[in-house]
C-alpha cells in the first residue's frame, strides 16, 4: 500500500493493521441507540472498549466530564503510546 502523505511519511501503515483501536460510549437512555446493540461491537472488533454510561443521547455534551476521561485515557493508551497490533 502507498503512502498516506507524500513522501512515505505515512500515519498508519494501514495493510498492517488487522483491528484499529475502538472507543464506544452510549448513554443508556439514549433513544436512538438501544444500549443492547453497544456489546454487538465486540463481535466484529473483541478488543472495543466499551462504556454504558447513566446519559441520554447527547451523551458528550451532558456527561462532558465523564466522557473527556474516557477519551483522553483512551487516546493515550492506544494512540500515543503506539499501536501494536497482535
Amino acid at each position: 500500500m502507498s503512502g498516506i502523505l507524500p513522501g512515505n511519511r505515512n500515519l498508519l501503515q494501514l495493510d498492517n493493521i488487522t483491528q484499529p483501536p475502538a472507543l464506544v460510549i452510549r448513554g443508556k437512555h439514549d433513544a436512538f441507540y438501544r444500549v443492547a446493540e453497544a456489546p454487538c461491537y465486540k463481535r466484529d472488533m473483541p478488543d472495543a472498549e466499551i462504556h454504558i454510561l447513566e446519559a441520554d443521547h447527547k451523551l458528550p455534551e451532558s456527561h462532558f466530564e465523564e466522557v473527556a476521561p474516557l477519551i483522553l485515557d483512551f487516546l493515550n493508551r492506544k494512540i500515543v503510546s503506539g499501536y501494536h497490533p497482535a
